[in-house]
Protein backbone atom coordinates (compact mmCIF):
# COMPACT_ATOMS: atom_id res chain seq x y z
CA UNK A 1 0.00 0.00 0.00
CA UNK A 2 2.87 1.86 1.12
CA UNK A 3 4.48 1.58 -2.65
CA UNK A 4 1.67 2.57 -4.34
CA UNK A 5 1.14 5.89 -2.13
CA UNK A 6 4.72 6.39 -2.97
CA UNK A 7 4.40 5.74 -6.58
CA UNK A 8 1.74 7.96 -7.08
CA UNK A 9 3.04 11.09 -5.21
CA UNK A 10 6.54 10.48 -7.41
CA UNK A 11 4.25 10.88 -10.21
CA UNK A 12 2.44 13.59 -9.32
CA UNK A 13 5.60 15.61 -9.09
CA UNK A 14 6.71 14.35 -12.11
CA UNK A 15 3.39 15.99 -13.70
CA UNK A 16 3.61 19.19 -11.49
CA UNK A 17 7.25 19.52 -12.58
CA UNK A 18 6.63 18.73 -16.33
CA UNK A 19 3.76 21.40 -16.19
CA UNK A 20 6.03 23.84 -14.56
CA UNK A 21 8.90 23.92 -17.05
CA UNK A 22 6.26 24.04 -19.42
CA UNK A 23 4.94 27.15 -17.67
CA UNK A 24 8.10 28.67 -17.73
CA UNK A 25 9.16 28.28 -21.36
CA UNK A 26 5.70 29.93 -22.06
CA UNK A 27 6.78 32.85 -20.01
CA UNK A 28 10.31 33.18 -21.48
CA UNK A 29 8.80 32.71 -25.36
CA UNK A 30 5.98 35.47 -24.81
CA UNK A 31 8.83 37.25 -23.15
CA UNK A 32 11.33 37.02 -26.13
CA UNK A 33 8.64 36.91 -29.08
CA UNK A 34 6.87 40.30 -29.45
CA UNK A 35 5.19 39.82 -32.57
CA UNK A 36 4.00 43.06 -34.88
CA UNK A 37 0.46 42.84 -36.23
CA UNK A 38 0.78 41.80 -40.30
CA UNK A 39 -2.31 43.67 -41.71
CA UNK A 40 -2.79 43.88 -45.55
CA UNK A 41 -0.55 46.67 -47.13
CA UNK A 42 -0.52 45.70 -50.88
CA UNK A 43 3.02 47.70 -51.40
CA UNK A 44 2.61 48.66 -54.99
CA UNK A 45 6.66 49.75 -55.30
CA UNK A 46 10.02 48.24 -54.97
CA UNK A 47 13.02 49.85 -54.80
CA UNK A 48 15.75 47.37 -55.88
CA UNK A 49 18.98 48.97 -53.61
CA UNK A 50 22.65 48.81 -54.09
CA UNK A 51 25.98 49.71 -52.60
CA UNK A 52 28.40 49.08 -55.43
CA UNK A 53 32.09 51.07 -56.04
CA UNK A 54 35.85 50.04 -57.42
CA UNK A 55 36.70 47.84 -60.34
CA UNK A 56 36.03 45.13 -58.58
CA UNK A 57 32.29 45.29 -58.15
CA UNK A 58 31.04 47.90 -60.15
CA UNK A 59 32.47 45.17 -63.81
CA UNK A 60 30.63 42.16 -61.94
CA UNK A 61 27.50 43.71 -61.19
CA UNK A 62 26.72 45.52 -64.99
CA UNK A 63 28.29 41.74 -66.37
CA UNK A 64 26.16 39.50 -64.52
CA UNK A 65 23.52 40.82 -61.27
CA UNK A 66 22.18 43.45 -63.92
CA UNK A 67 21.57 40.53 -66.80
CA UNK A 68 20.36 38.31 -64.10
CA UNK A 69 18.07 41.04 -63.15
CA UNK A 70 16.50 41.59 -66.60
CA UNK A 71 15.96 37.84 -67.35
CA UNK A 72 12.14 38.07 -68.48
CA UNK A 73 11.18 36.28 -65.18
CA UNK A 74 12.55 38.92 -62.82
CA UNK A 75 12.54 42.54 -63.20
CA UNK A 76 10.31 42.50 -66.52
CA UNK A 77 7.88 39.83 -64.96
CA UNK A 78 7.07 42.69 -61.90
CA UNK A 79 6.65 45.13 -64.43
CA UNK A 80 4.09 42.89 -66.18
CA UNK A 81 2.64 42.22 -62.57
CA UNK A 82 1.92 46.43 -62.50
CA UNK A 83 4.79 46.95 -60.20
CA UNK A 84 6.33 50.25 -59.49
CA UNK A 85 9.88 49.84 -60.02
CA UNK A 86 12.85 52.34 -58.88
CA UNK A 87 16.65 51.41 -58.92
CA UNK A 88 19.03 53.33 -56.24
CA UNK A 89 22.31 52.85 -56.77
CA UNK A 90 24.94 54.15 -54.30
CA UNK A 91 28.48 54.87 -55.47
CA UNK A 92 30.71 57.45 -56.16
CA UNK A 93 29.65 58.68 -59.18
CA UNK A 94 32.82 59.19 -61.13
CA UNK A 95 33.49 55.83 -61.16
CA UNK A 96 30.29 54.87 -61.88
CA UNK A 97 29.99 57.14 -65.08
CA UNK A 98 33.52 55.79 -66.21
CA UNK A 99 32.85 52.05 -66.37
CA UNK A 100 29.27 52.37 -67.04
CA UNK A 101 30.13 53.64 -70.42
CA UNK A 102 31.23 50.24 -71.03
CA UNK A 103 27.83 48.90 -70.47
CA UNK A 104 25.59 51.45 -72.01
CA UNK A 105 22.78 48.41 -73.48
CA UNK A 106 22.69 46.98 -70.28
CA UNK A 107 22.00 50.23 -68.41
CA UNK A 108 19.22 50.92 -71.71
CA UNK A 109 17.52 47.98 -70.99
CA UNK A 110 17.40 48.67 -67.55
CA UNK A 111 16.05 51.50 -67.69
CA UNK A 112 13.03 50.79 -69.91
CA UNK A 113 11.81 49.12 -66.69
CA UNK A 114 12.45 51.99 -64.28
CA UNK A 115 14.30 54.69 -63.23
CA UNK A 116 17.70 54.56 -62.07
CA UNK A 117 19.01 56.97 -59.38
CA UNK A 118 22.94 57.34 -58.52
CA UNK A 119 23.42 58.49 -54.95
CA UNK A 120 27.23 59.59 -54.15
CA UNK A 121 28.46 57.33 -51.24
CA UNK A 122 30.32 60.84 -49.82
CA UNK A 123 26.69 61.46 -48.51
CA UNK A 124 26.45 59.18 -46.57
CA UNK A 125 28.74 59.89 -43.75
CA UNK A 126 27.98 60.36 -40.53
CA UNK A 127 30.82 60.31 -38.10
CA UNK A 128 30.22 57.10 -35.79
CA UNK A 129 31.80 54.10 -38.39
CA UNK A 130 35.68 53.50 -38.35
CA UNK A 131 35.85 51.67 -41.25
CA UNK A 132 34.34 52.94 -44.90
CA UNK A 133 33.00 49.44 -45.74
CA UNK A 134 30.92 49.70 -42.59
CA UNK A 135 30.42 53.21 -43.03
CA UNK A 136 28.87 53.38 -46.50
CA UNK A 137 26.82 50.23 -46.05
CA UNK A 138 24.78 51.04 -43.59
CA UNK A 139 24.70 54.72 -44.73
CA UNK A 140 23.41 53.71 -47.49
CA UNK A 141 20.99 51.26 -45.71
CA UNK A 142 19.49 53.97 -43.19
CA UNK A 143 18.88 56.26 -46.37
CA UNK A 144 16.99 53.70 -48.17
CA UNK A 145 14.96 52.88 -45.00
CA UNK A 146 14.03 56.04 -44.54
CA UNK A 147 12.79 56.16 -48.50
CA UNK A 148 11.00 52.81 -48.28
CA UNK A 149 9.29 54.37 -44.82
CA UNK A 150 8.52 57.28 -46.88
CA UNK A 151 6.97 55.55 -49.87
CA UNK A 152 5.52 52.44 -48.83
CA UNK A 153 7.97 50.55 -51.07
CA UNK A 154 9.38 47.20 -50.97
CA UNK A 155 13.05 46.79 -50.95
CA UNK A 156 14.94 44.44 -52.82
CA UNK A 157 18.47 43.56 -52.39
CA UNK A 158 20.47 43.36 -55.77
CA UNK A 159 24.00 42.66 -54.10
CA UNK A 160 27.04 43.70 -57.05
CA UNK A 161 28.26 40.49 -56.40
CA UNK A 162 25.23 37.94 -57.23
CA UNK A 163 23.48 36.31 -60.03
CA UNK A 164 20.06 35.54 -59.68
CA UNK A 165 17.59 32.88 -61.45
CA UNK A 166 15.25 33.44 -63.76
CA UNK A 167 12.17 33.82 -61.53
CA UNK A 168 13.65 34.08 -58.69
CA UNK A 169 12.97 37.81 -57.96
CA UNK A 170 9.59 38.05 -59.01
CA UNK A 171 8.60 34.45 -56.96
CA UNK A 172 10.51 36.50 -54.02
CA UNK A 173 8.54 40.06 -54.04
CA UNK A 174 4.79 37.93 -54.19
CA UNK A 175 6.08 35.41 -51.69
CA UNK A 176 5.58 38.08 -49.35
CA UNK A 177 3.10 40.46 -51.45
CA UNK A 178 0.79 42.38 -48.64
CA UNK A 179 2.02 40.27 -45.42
CA UNK A 180 4.79 42.93 -44.08
CA UNK A 181 7.49 40.03 -43.81
CA UNK A 182 11.15 39.72 -45.22
CA UNK A 183 12.29 37.34 -47.46
CA UNK A 184 15.32 34.96 -46.91
CA UNK A 185 17.53 32.71 -48.89
CA UNK A 186 20.75 31.35 -48.90
CA UNK A 187 23.33 31.93 -50.67
CA UNK A 188 26.11 30.13 -52.60
CA UNK A 189 29.29 31.05 -53.52
CA UNK A 190 30.59 30.48 -56.90
CA UNK A 191 34.41 30.59 -58.32
CA UNK A 192 34.43 33.36 -60.29
CA UNK A 193 37.58 33.01 -62.22
CA UNK A 194 36.30 29.47 -63.55
CA UNK A 195 32.54 31.21 -64.23
CA UNK A 196 34.36 34.07 -66.21
CA UNK A 197 35.89 31.40 -68.45
CA UNK A 198 32.82 29.80 -69.38
CA UNK A 199 30.24 30.28 -72.22
CA UNK A 200 27.41 30.21 -69.69
CA UNK A 201 28.26 33.21 -68.22
CA UNK A 202 29.51 34.61 -71.34
CA UNK A 203 25.96 34.54 -72.59
CA UNK A 204 24.07 35.43 -69.50
CA UNK A 205 27.04 38.75 -69.45
CA UNK A 206 25.52 39.38 -73.55
CA UNK A 207 22.11 39.15 -72.15
CA UNK A 208 21.66 36.39 -74.90
CA UNK A 209 19.60 33.55 -72.76
CA UNK A 210 18.11 33.40 -69.47
CA UNK A 211 18.63 30.48 -67.11
CA UNK A 212 16.75 28.73 -65.14
CA UNK A 213 17.30 28.24 -61.05
CA UNK A 214 17.84 24.76 -61.86
CA UNK A 215 20.27 25.32 -64.66
CA UNK A 216 22.12 27.56 -61.78
CA UNK A 217 22.28 25.29 -59.21
CA UNK A 218 24.40 22.85 -62.02
CA UNK A 219 26.58 26.10 -62.83
CA UNK A 220 27.14 26.37 -59.40
CA UNK A 221 28.11 22.83 -58.50
CA UNK A 222 30.00 22.92 -61.90
CA UNK A 223 32.27 26.33 -61.02
CA UNK A 224 32.33 25.53 -57.39
CA UNK A 225 33.65 27.72 -54.50
CA UNK A 226 36.32 26.11 -52.21
CA UNK A 227 33.06 27.37 -49.02
CA UNK A 228 30.79 25.41 -51.46
CA UNK A 229 33.06 22.25 -51.80
CA UNK A 230 34.10 22.05 -48.21
CA UNK A 231 30.69 22.33 -47.32
CA UNK A 232 29.66 18.62 -47.97
CA UNK A 233 28.99 16.68 -44.46
CA UNK A 234 29.55 13.23 -45.69
CA UNK A 235 33.18 13.66 -45.02
CA UNK A 236 35.27 13.76 -41.96
CA UNK A 237 37.29 16.93 -42.80
CA UNK A 238 34.96 19.84 -44.26
CA UNK A 239 34.10 23.62 -43.59
CA UNK A 240 30.52 23.15 -42.42
CA UNK A 241 31.33 24.50 -39.22
CA UNK A 242 31.08 28.16 -40.81
CA UNK A 243 27.04 27.71 -41.45
CA UNK A 244 26.52 26.03 -44.73
CA UNK A 245 26.17 22.25 -44.70
CA UNK A 246 25.13 20.16 -48.14
CA UNK A 247 24.25 16.42 -48.27
CA UNK A 248 23.65 14.78 -51.62
CA UNK A 249 20.57 12.88 -51.77
CA UNK A 250 20.49 12.12 -55.58
CA UNK A 251 22.47 12.93 -58.63
CA UNK A 252 21.00 15.85 -59.06
CA UNK A 253 19.39 16.61 -55.71
CA UNK A 254 21.12 18.06 -52.41
CA UNK A 255 19.84 18.48 -48.93
CA UNK A 256 21.18 22.13 -47.69
CA UNK A 257 21.07 23.16 -43.77
CA UNK A 258 21.91 26.83 -43.88
CA UNK A 259 22.39 28.47 -40.44
CA UNK A 260 22.47 32.38 -41.82
CA UNK A 261 20.17 32.86 -45.25
CA UNK A 262 20.75 36.35 -46.82
CA UNK A 263 17.25 38.69 -46.38
CA UNK A 264 16.53 39.66 -50.28
CA UNK A 265 13.07 41.26 -49.96
CA UNK A 266 12.63 43.31 -46.77
CA UNK A 267 9.30 45.41 -45.56
CA UNK A 268 10.71 47.73 -43.38
CA UNK A 269 9.11 48.93 -40.31
CA UNK A 270 10.37 51.83 -37.74
CA UNK A 271 11.57 49.52 -35.77
CA UNK A 272 14.37 48.22 -38.59
CA UNK A 273 15.54 51.64 -38.81
CA UNK A 274 15.78 52.16 -35.12
CA UNK A 275 17.93 49.09 -35.33
CA UNK A 276 20.37 49.95 -37.58
CA UNK A 277 20.64 53.33 -36.31
CA UNK A 278 21.94 52.14 -33.23
CA UNK A 279 26.01 52.18 -33.31
CA UNK A 280 26.46 49.67 -31.20
CA UNK A 281 27.66 46.65 -33.24
CA UNK A 282 29.56 46.19 -37.32
CA UNK A 283 27.28 45.86 -39.95
CA UNK A 284 28.21 42.65 -41.35
CA UNK A 285 27.05 42.01 -37.36
CA UNK A 286 23.89 43.30 -37.66
CA UNK A 287 23.12 42.48 -41.23
CA UNK A 288 24.09 38.94 -41.30
CA UNK A 289 23.11 37.92 -37.65
CA UNK A 290 21.50 40.46 -35.36
CA UNK A 291 18.64 41.32 -37.58
CA UNK A 292 17.14 38.28 -38.33
CA UNK A 293 16.90 37.55 -34.51
CA UNK A 294 14.68 40.38 -34.50
CA UNK A 295 12.73 39.62 -37.78
CA UNK A 296 12.37 36.20 -36.32
CA UNK A 297 10.85 37.52 -32.53
CA UNK A 298 8.63 40.06 -34.61
CA UNK A 299 7.22 37.21 -36.73
CA UNK A 300 8.24 38.70 -40.13
CA UNK A 301 10.65 36.39 -41.81
CA UNK A 302 9.77 34.17 -44.41
CA UNK A 303 12.58 31.98 -46.27
CA UNK A 304 12.98 30.08 -49.01
CA UNK A 305 13.40 26.22 -48.51
CA UNK A 306 13.52 25.19 -52.83
CA UNK A 307 15.89 26.30 -55.40
CA UNK A 308 13.01 25.31 -58.07
CA UNK A 309 11.89 28.80 -55.86
CA UNK A 310 13.99 30.96 -55.82
CA UNK A 311 18.20 30.32 -56.33
CA UNK A 312 21.01 32.88 -56.64
CA UNK A 313 25.08 32.60 -56.18
CA UNK A 314 27.59 34.71 -55.54
CA UNK A 315 30.89 34.85 -57.44
CA UNK A 316 34.11 34.88 -55.26
CA UNK A 317 37.66 34.46 -55.94
CA UNK A 318 38.74 31.11 -55.45
CA UNK A 319 39.95 31.53 -51.45
CA UNK A 320 38.42 34.78 -50.74
CA UNK A 321 36.72 33.96 -47.31
CA UNK A 322 36.74 30.57 -47.12
CA UNK A 323 37.59 28.81 -43.85
CA UNK A 324 39.91 26.31 -42.99
CA UNK A 325 39.48 23.17 -43.19
CA UNK A 326 38.51 20.71 -39.64
CA UNK A 327 39.08 17.67 -39.06
CA UNK A 328 36.04 15.39 -36.74
CA UNK A 329 33.27 17.32 -38.34
CA UNK A 330 31.85 14.20 -40.42
CA UNK A 331 27.38 14.86 -40.46
CA UNK A 332 28.29 18.58 -38.65
CA UNK A 333 25.19 20.78 -39.51
CA UNK A 334 25.71 23.11 -36.93
CA UNK A 335 27.06 26.78 -37.21
CA UNK A 336 29.77 26.86 -35.08
CA UNK A 337 32.17 29.97 -36.04
CA UNK A 338 31.58 32.18 -33.27
CA UNK A 339 31.39 29.10 -30.25
CA UNK A 340 27.75 31.18 -29.62
CA UNK A 341 24.83 30.27 -31.55
CA UNK A 342 21.81 32.73 -31.54
CA UNK A 343 17.97 31.80 -31.46
CA UNK A 344 18.14 32.66 -35.11
CA UNK A 345 20.66 29.96 -36.07
CA UNK A 346 19.07 27.27 -33.88
CA UNK A 347 15.51 27.85 -35.92
CA UNK A 348 17.26 28.24 -39.81
CA UNK A 349 19.52 24.64 -37.91
CA UNK A 350 16.21 22.94 -38.37
CA UNK A 351 15.10 24.01 -41.66
CA UNK A 352 15.98 21.99 -44.64
CA UNK A 353 16.54 23.27 -48.06
CA UNK A 354 17.01 21.78 -51.24
CA UNK A 355 18.59 22.48 -54.00
CA UNK A 356 18.01 20.69 -57.31
CA UNK A 357 19.92 20.79 -60.26
CA UNK A 358 18.86 19.28 -63.99
CA UNK A 359 19.39 15.58 -64.42
CA UNK A 360 21.12 16.22 -67.58
CA UNK A 361 23.78 18.10 -65.71
CA UNK A 362 24.15 15.00 -62.99
CA UNK A 363 27.35 14.13 -63.70
CA UNK A 364 28.36 18.06 -63.81
CA UNK A 365 26.93 18.56 -60.40
CA UNK A 366 27.75 14.96 -58.50
CA UNK A 367 28.86 15.78 -54.87
CA UNK A 368 31.64 12.94 -55.05
CA UNK A 369 33.11 15.21 -57.95
CA UNK A 370 33.16 18.32 -56.37
CA UNK A 371 34.75 17.06 -53.39
CA UNK A 372 37.36 14.94 -55.10
CA UNK A 373 38.22 18.20 -56.99
CA UNK A 374 38.82 20.02 -53.61
CA UNK A 375 40.82 16.66 -52.48
CA UNK A 376 38.47 16.34 -49.66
Amino acid sequence: MMHKLINSVRRRIRIKKAWLKDEIHGYIDRAFFKEKEGGIDEKRKIIFHSVVWGDDFLHPFFSYTIPSLLQDGNIPQLARDGFNLKFCIYTHPEQYQEISKQYESCLASLGEYMAVSVIPLDEMKDGWWRDDTWHYMTGALIDQIERCLKESAMMFDARPDTIYGNGSISNAVNTVQGKNVCFAAAHPRLDKASAEKSDAFAALKNMERCYENDELVGLDFEHAHATLRGSFDNEDCNMTYGGLSIRKITDNMYTVIHNLPMIWVANFTKDDLRFFKTPWSTWDDRWDHRWANLLLRQNRLKVAGSSDFFFCVEPMNDRHRALPMEKGLLNNDKFQTRRQRRLHNYVFNSFCSVWRGRSDRSKLVSGDSVQQSSGG
